[in-house]
């Protein structure tokens, strides 16, 4: 066997072994997820709610139990509530994130974490990241925060206090998969509230961009017509 194929196989050394677990694609993908974040490294997953199943069961398992807001997708809750319990997780919720108190009280001698989002969804509201991690390190486990909606352009949770992070889309998913299509909304929309020819929308690694130029120049070309008679 290739001794550099040796040393992947037997984790000597970090490199592609197999698609499945990861590509140069994904790890590009990873690495700029993780310097958004402010993280040491990233995980890319198919959605939000496989990187909250991995994110938790990192650090429970059954028997265990988390203590999370209320205020929380409801994919999210669903999750907590109903398949964590299948796998023997309990789970706490705490009604007013904003009250330290319920925190301590939903806390207990098995409790592995603590998880909110950053903005709840739908509610909109804000967690105060820094108090919850104090709180969350005070009971000696880590706050894993879904930082979806705010995006890592607006907070990095890790640099008030969290541990763990997820944007799902953790991190990543949904904003990343719609950017170029929200991109193109904006672009289409700010074409339509403008007077004279339509811009033709263009959405490169920058953002959304609109050319304008002359009638001639945005209409199509006709297409070619070949008219065959017997």
């Amino acid at each position: 066997m290739n001794p550099d194929a040796a040393n992947l196989f037997g984790l000597a050394e970090t490199g592609n072994i197999y698609t499945r677990i990861m590509n140069p694609t994904q790890d590009a993908v990873e690495r700029r997820i993780a310097s958004l974040e402010g993280g040491v490294g990233a995980l890319l997953l198919s959605s939000g709610q496989a990187a909250e199943t991995l994110a938790i069961l990192n650090v429970a398992e059954a028997g265990d139990h988390i203590v999370s807001s209320a205020s929380l997708y409801g994919g999210t809750y669903n999750l907590f509530h109903y398949t964590l319990p299948k796998l023997g997780i309990s789970v706490s919720f705490v009604e007013d994130q904003d009250d330290p108190e319920q925190w301590r009280a939903a806390t207990r001698e098995n409790t592995k974490a603590y998880f909110a989002e950053t903005i709840g969804n739908p509610q909109g509201n804000v967690l105060d990241i820094a108090t919850v991690a104090d709180l969350a390190h005070e009971a000696g486990v880590p706050l894993i925060v879904d930082n979806t909606i705010a995006t890592p352009y607006l907070i990095r949770p890790f640099e008030h206090g969290a541990v763990g992070g997820t944007d799902s889309s953790v991190p990543a998913v949904r904003w990343i998969r719609t950017a170029g299509s929200s991109s193109r909304r904006t672009c289409s929309a700010a074409a339509r509230a403008r007077p004279g020819p339509r811009p033709r929308c263009r959405t490169d690694g920058r953002g959304a961009r609109a050319s304008h130029g002359s009638p001639s120049a945005t209409r199509s070309r006709p297409r070619s017509r070949t008219n065959s008679r017997s």
